[in-house]
């Protein structure tokens, strides 16, 4: 008797938040939901930034752990601020991968990170698409690498929608039909896999949700004059004074009236964020301002309910102990758990090759 030939998917949608998702008219996702458990009230890392995030959803772990504390961080050591989205954020995570330690053929298509993974499709190649087609495409690709390659492993992102809702808004049109669209695609994707393994884990979440912005604050306009490096992730920004006194650089942001958090030192701690790459200061913006120079009408970064919570989704009702009251961090036990399953089947059907053959699996 073979063993079970089994698949895990991992189906990020990049900047979905709860609200979008229960708008929007999904039956294939709502099918999932079904027939297996689910948690709208999931928790995202802070800040709600997307290479933070899916550090988190790959790893496992948290910023001060895995390192990557923003989009963006100023490295002391050489002096210089280091973008990762120019610089490959996988050279600077700390902690091991999904990819790194799951066994046979690993798939990351739009995916930031990606280390470990045999088949890369970047998140740069999908984004090089037109907006609304970058999405569709990343599911295409992924259909097309599961019948290919049999991966026992495949993370697809999905930046789309994401930069739909910054372009127009969280809650528009445009998003609510895109993510229909995209129900579509996952069910083609679902109906692939279904033909091709014998069991299948399906988890399907955001890494941060959006809130509506309009406004926009100058990091240095709000810090003329004080020698700072600022490295915006959208509504969180982590600031760095060079010979600077830490606490004129917070006594401007406390009196300016338009920041939530000033975090400096030990309250770090509290949100995961002691890591010798994070600012003197972490600032985040009140609801409705966004950090970054773009003019967009949704953003995220920040810690408001609708950036925070996200919908995770998993295919197998015997996953609701692990999932409620979890963050983001919960997929890799999710499906380590799913593999060790896997694992205990597989030992069951060898042993039941030398039973009476009137009790078969």
């Amino acid at each position: 008797m073979s063993k079970l030939k089994c698949s895990i998917v991992v189906l990020i949608l990049d900047g979905c938040s709860v609200e979008a998702f229960q708008r929007a008219k999904t039956p294939c996702i709502d099918g999932l939901m079904e027939e297996g458990t689910y948690n709208l009230k999931c928790k995202s890392i802070y800040p709600t930034a997307t290479f933070t995030a899916h550090s988190s959803i790959v790893t496992g772990t948290l910023p001060n752990t895995h390192g990557i504390v923003g989009n963006s961080f100023y490295d002391r050591s050489v002096g210089r601020v280091v973008d990762f989205d120019v610089e490959d954020v996988n050279k600077y995570l700390f902690s091991q991968t999904l990819m790194e330690v799951v066994e046979g053929v690993k798939v990351c298509i739009g995916e930031p990170i990606t280390r470990g993974s045999d088949i890369t499709i970047s998140k740069a190649k999908v984004q090089s698409l037109e907006l609304f087609e970058q999405d569709v495409y990343a599911l295409n690709e992924a259909i097309r690498l599961v019948k290919e390659y049999n991966p026992r492993l495949t993370i697809i992102n999905l930046p789309g929608v994401d930069g739909i809702g910054e372009l127009y808004g969280p809650l528009s049109g445009e998003i609510i039909a895109h993510l229909e669209t995209l129900d579509e695609l996952i069910c083609d994707l679902k109906e692939t896999i279904e033909k091709i393994y014998d069991d299948y884990l399906f988890i399907i979440l955001a890494d941060h949700g959006m809130a509506h912005v309009h406004k926009n604050i100058d990091l240095h306009e709000v810090l003329e004059g004080l020698n700072t490096i600022t490295c915006v992730s959208h509504r969180t920004a982590h600031i760095y004074a060079i010979n600077e006194d830490v606490r004129e650089v917070v006594n401007r942001l406390e009196g300016d009236g338009r920041f939530d958090l000033v975090l400096t030192g030990e309250k770090l701690a509290k949100y995961h964020l002691e890591n010798p790459r994070s600012g003197d200061v972490v600032v985040t913006a009140k609801e409705g301002y966004e950090l970054s120079s773009k003019r967009l009408k949704g953003s995220h970064g920040g810690l408001s309910p609708n950036e925070l919570f996200v919908p995770l989704i998993v295919n197998k009702p015997e996953y609701a102990d692990i999932i409620k009251n979890a963050d983001i961090t919960v997929v890799p036990k999710i499906v380590f758990r799913y593999l060790r399953e896997v694992g205990a089947i597989n030992i069951a059907m060898e042993k039941l090759q030398y039973n009476d053959p009137a009790h078969d699996w």
